[in-house]
């Protein structure tokens, strides 16, 4: 009879586990994640974001479609053909000094008033350039624009 304990312990241990289903069996807590931690248990946050480093296939595409790879090569010539062309249109004026610069080099520059010139000469001088929208001499967007033709010479 002693010999057959253990194997009526866990029939009785099976059996209780079938009969109360509502209530499962406890994990037992992970040793390397420390005692009582719920990190096996954790969820993730979003389920529906993708992992990292893998991307979502766009909406209305075939999910095994692939570009071929002569139209990728002619996409990234034409990528720098405009990358190229975008840098020689940005206007490459007369590079003006900000703490050096005349009321007349100043007002040379495209958009630049008679007033801005003025307040950057009478606000001078300037540690860097972007001290021009910092203390209020002129516009952020004025700024922007001339960004490439004012140094701090």
């Amino acid at each position: 009879m002693w010999h057959d304990l253990p194997r009526a312990l866990a029939l009785a241990g099976l059996l209780s586990g079938t009969l109360n289903a509502q209530s499962p069996a406890p994990k037992p807590a992970d040793p390397a994640l420390g005692e009582g931690s719920r990190a096996a248990e954790a969820k993730p946050k979003n389920p529906a974001a993708p992992a990292k480093g893998k991307t979502r296939p766009l909406p209305g595409l075939d999910r095994h479609a692939s570009v071929k790879p002569e139209v990728a090569a002619k996409s990234r010539i034409r990528s720098r053909e405009l990358k190229a062309e975008k840098a020689k249109s940005i206007a490459k004026g007369p590079v003006v000094g900000i703490n050096t610069g005349s009321r007349e080099d100043l007002k040379k520059l495209p958009g630049m008033t008679e007033a801005y010139a003025d307040a950057i000469i009478a606000k001078r001088p300037y540690k860097t350039r972007t001290e021009l929208i910092t203390r209020d001499v002129i516009p952020a967007g004025l700024y922007q624009s001339l960004r490439r033709q004012l140094a701090t010479k």
